[in-house]
C-alpha cells in the first residue's frame, strides 16, 4: 500500500470549511481506482492557523501516480488550498504496516 501525504495550513476561520470541502470530494475519490481511503489530522496545538495532515491511502504506486493524470487531485487541490495559507507540502510513502478498522454497527460497541 502507498500513502500521499498533505500538509495543510487552514486560515483562520477555515477549518469547519475546509474539512466539509474534504468530505465533498470524498465521493469522487471513490471513484478512482486503487483508492483505499483516507485520514484527516489535525494538530492539537491551538493556534490561530490550525495545521492538519491528510493521509490518502492506495492500493499501489502505480494507482497513487496514475491519480496524478486525471483531474481528480487538481479539482481536490483547488478547492482546498481556498482554505489555506500557501500551497500544501504533498509527499509520497510506502505504507509498511497498517491496521485501520471501523465500527459500523452499534453492536460493535462494548460497554463497560
Amino acid at each position: 500500500m502507498y500513502a500521499r501525504m498533505w500538509r495543510f495550513t487552514i486560515l483562520p476561520g477555515k477549518l469547519d470549511e475546509f474539512v466539509e470541502a474534504v468530505r465533498t470530494f470524498l465521493p469522487e475519490a471513490k471513484k478512482e481506482r486503487g483508492f483505499r481511503g483516507f485520514i484527516l489530522l489535525r494538530t492539537l496545538i491551538d493556534e490561530p492557523k490550525a495545521q492538519c495532515t491528510m493521509i490518502g491511502l492506495w492500493h499501489s504506486r502505480a494507482h497513487l501516480r496514475a491519480s496524478d493524470e486525471g483531474l481528480f487531485l487538481p479539482r481536490a487541490l483547488a478547492h482546498l488550498i481556498t482554505c489555506c495559507d500557501g500551497y500544501p507540502v504533498i509527499q509520497e510513502q510506502d505504507v509498511l504496516f497498517s491496521e485501520i478498522f471501523t465500527l459500523r454497527r452499534s453492536a460493535d460497541f462494548l460497554l463497560i
